[in-house]
């Protein structure tokens, strides 16, 4: 396939209307003005803060040859290159059943409430080492952000991970019925989205429409001990897939994890795949990454690859950028970033896997709030209590409107802190920490804790 993307050829798959000189050729597409590179297309979308087409002219002063829009937007020259459609994301969309048409790849589709990003990166890596393979970057798991990365695709890729992320009900369908894996994986169902959902069971029907897109002896990988386990496997058999598997603890899964133990740095992993048995180690710690591992091997044999090789790249696996990595400082001061979201499932994982955590010095949590979780917040936040205590923080420092109720009912059991100040709150936490002191900062992504580690990474930098 090896894609060069003429003017000519968006405008055939799109449908659109092409303004200015026809003659431009894309190298990529960007979406980011600030980070386009001369060649690239730029994509103007309208999102519910930004619009895209403000930024138009932004892109072309960074070297883009065209931009794909909706209408043509202020202060243009008028030969300004442009490809007009009626909806960006709809050309988008467009442009990925294209691509998707022209692959020989296994592709292997993720979603869930939380840890997609992790397993996606742990199976991109066992994978890389076994053939060529392309995933999302980061966490461009959006509406726009699939098929910007089946975009990207060259051809010649064995494998495409591709993580599907969503807000509301039918964006799933969307993106799996134009990525249409082979394998579709579920990592887990959480109370997130509540505000727009209303119930983990609205959740789990959202999230099983991957199965959707997938082929009548594709694979379906379903998280076996929740209890919505019983309506995706519903939803799946209703798509009449070949192969459906659990995993989990659970003496009903397919895949599962026999017992996993901590030790020091690492855990130690003992599974079975379809009753073989296997061990392998993790460089991370918590229950969660041992059960998104579990998923990842399931998926590896689903895509028949090696799965003895896979288990000693998972020993290699560092963890995903601001998601459970422990970060050693100077002083000997263990940061754990999970600053990047926050739900009260990944939230008890994280808590979990903090207090399992071996150290000399003390504990401080930096907690902020769980977005999105509707009527139900405060209850949510207020049942965080006995997780956090088991912890035994030295100190608990939380921040936001939502994180109050969890500070009202600790504060009598810890010495905890609140804030509304995000300044106030770092310098506080620069100030207490000493050596061989561990700090889990975590909430959801817009609360901007990121702000909280990277103070910490600059002060205590080794």
């Amino acid at each position: 396939m090896k894609n060069k993307w003429t003017a000519t050829r968006l405008q055939s798959i799109t449908q659109g209307i092409l303004a200015g000189p026809p003659t431009w050729t894309a190298t990529t597409f960007t979406h980011d003005s600030r980070q386009t590179t001369p060649g690239q297309l730029y994509v103007a979308i309208k999102g519910e803060t930004v619009d895209g087409h403000d930024y138009v002219e932004q892109a072309f002063q960074n070297g883009a040859v065209a931009a794909l829009v909706s209408h043509i937007p202020p202060r243009l020259p008028k030969d300004s290159p442009l490809l007009l459609v009626p909806n960006v994301e709809n050309a988008l969309l467009q442009i990925g059943h294209y691509v998707r048409d022209q692959l020989t790849a296994t592709v292997i589709g993720i979603t869930g409430s939380s840890g997609k990003t992790t397993t996606k990166d742990m199976l991109q890596l066992c994978l890389s080492q076994q053939g060529k393979t392309h995933a999302n970057f980061r966490s461009f798991n959006s509406r726009w952000g699939v098929p910007l990365t089946l975009a990207e695709c060259m051809g010649d890729e064995k494998y495409v991970v591709l993580e599907m992320g969503m807000s509301a009900p039918g964006e799933i369908a969307a993106l799996t019925h134009m990525a249409r894996p082979h394998i579709a994986l579920i990592t887990t169902i959480n109370p997130a989205h509540l505000a727009d959902l209303g119930s983990t069971e609205n959740i789990a029907c959202a999230k099983a429409e991957i199965f959707e897109g997938v082929p009548s002896e594709g694979v379906a990988l379903i998280p076996g001990d929740l209890p919505e386990t019983s309506l995706l496997l519903e939803k799946a058999k209703a798509q009449k897939i070949a192969h459906i598997f659990l995993f989990g603890e659970g003496p009903q899964c397919d895949l599962r994890l026999m017992s996993y133990t901590p030790d020091g740095t690492h855990a130690q992993v003992k599974i079975t795949l379809q009753e073989t048995p296997y061990t392998y180690t993790l460089n991370l710690l918590g229950k969660h990454f041992a059960m998104n591992s579990l998923a990842v091997l399931g998926a590896v044999q689903g895509a028949k690859a090696n799965v003895p090789q896979a288990l000693h790249t998972l020993a290699q696996f560092q963890g995903s950028d601001r998601r459970g990595q422990v970060i050693h400082l100077g002083h000997h001061i263990s940061l754990f970033d999970e600053s990047y979201n926050a739900n009260p499932g990944s939230m008890k994982a994280a808590l979990e896997a903090f207090g399992s955590h071996p150290h000399t010095g003390h504990r401080y949590l930096v907690l902020g709030d769980m977005r999105a979780l509707g009527a139900n917040s405060k209850k949510y936040h207020e049942g965080l209590k006995d997780l956090v205590l088991a912890t035994q923080p030295r100190g608990v420092f939380t921040y936001g409107p939502e994180m109050k109720a969890l500070h009202d009912q600790i504060k009598s059991s810890v010495d905890a802190h609140h804030y509304e100040d995000l300044e106030a709150l770092i310098t506080d936490v620069l100030d207490i920490l000493k050596e061989k002191d561990a700090i889990l900062v975590k909430a959801s992504n817009a609360v901007k804790l990121n702000k909280v580690s990277d103070a910490l990474m600059k002060k205590f930098i080794r």
